[in-house]
């Protein structure tokens, strides 16, 4: 029904006497009880419906899991036949350092590194936000250099729809922080603690705030997206939990990331990996996408179902 008897300019509302007027479509009362019925059915079959596609993202969530899990189990494609030099240095070099809980056992050929080892051999690689003073609100413009926070690290995924950003001016002060397209922005405080994300192409200059750690990846040694979905795992989730401090919202240090374990391929087999994992998500991504159209079709069916009935057509 329109509302086009209200006469409210904010609230809608109607009279008394315009509710007495409004037309009821009125058939016979055994075909009311019909309608009733049949109506009543078709909301339950409703109601079961968007109850199967609520399940669906938490079973989706779940697989992709499951995916890294079996992927950084060495699971979820070939291994490579030869065991590289470079992992077995950096096992020796980096076992006394990983501190955050128990490591299990990884495939042969791969080594427990720490995300400090996987380090670019260039100065600030490794870096956290500027704290305190060196960066405050009252710095924040609204356009210029943009400022990476703690908001724009999903699990996996760099949220761009909060935005921040400092003058240039403010920036160059701030330069070893810098954050370019490719970099892993791991964040300190939960939820979850040591969730991670790439810096996205396009997002231009940029800098991370504090808690937010920036670590740019030793192409020679690992693959960036290989790194951040490493750091994306319950596993890791539980280790990082494990190491941070805190009583209600849990803050990891930036020693305790250094410390952070990374199970590592050899490179070939990293990027295998990867490629996996990607091609793994985007069919996941193509059924998310189908869900929510469902969910859009299906909040609107009870209206479509109610406008049936009182055509007379169910």
């Amino acid at each position: 029904m329109r509302d086009t008897a209200s006469r409210s300019v904010n609230i809608a509302n109607l009279s008394l006497g315009q509710i007495y007027q409004i037309p009821i479509p009125l058939p016979p009362l055994p075909e009311q009880q019909r309608i009733v019925a049949r109506i009543e059915t078709l909301f339950a079959e409703s109601r079961t419906a968007r109850d199967a596609l609520e399940r669906v993202s938490a079973l989706l969530k779940r697989f992709r899991q499951s995916v890294l899990a079996s992927a950084f189990r060495g699971e979820l494609t070939e291994r490579e036949p030869q065991i590289s030099k470079v992992l077995e240095t950096l096992e020796i070099s980096a076992s006394a350092r990983v501190s955050n809980g128990d490591l299990p056992e990884v495939p042969e050929g791969w080594a427990w590194t720490t995300t400090e080892t996987l380090a670019a051999n260039e100065p600030y690689s490794f870096s956290d936000g500027p704290f305190g003073s060196n960066l405050k609100t009252a710095d924040y413009t609204s356009s210029g250099v943009r400022v990476i926070r703690l908001q724009n690290i999903g699990v996996g995924e760099f949220k761009n729809d909060a935005k921040a950003f400092v003058s240039r001016e403010k920036y160059e002060l701030l330069r070893k922080h810098e954050a370019k397209a490719g970099d892993v922005i791991i964040a300190a405080l939960a939820e979850p603690v040591g969730r991670a994300c790439l810096v996205p192409e396009g997002i231009g200059t940029a800098i991370v705030k504090a808690d937010c750690i920036r670590l740019r990846v030793n192409n020679n040694l690992a693959d960036s997206k290989f790194v951040m979905l490493a750091l994306n795992t319950q596993e890791h989730f539980k280790r990082a939990e494990e190491a941070a401090h805190g009583v209600g919202r849990l803050r990891a240090n930036f020693s305790d990331i250094k410390a952070f374990g990374v199970p590592l391929a050899p490179l070939p087999e990293q990027r295998r990996i990867v490629a996996r994992i990607e091609a793994l998500f985007a069919q996941a991504d193509a059924i998310e996408r189908a869900v929510a159209i469902a969910q859009q079709r299906a909040d609107k069916l009870d209206q479509a179902i109610l406008a049936r009935a009182f055509r007379g057509e169910l």
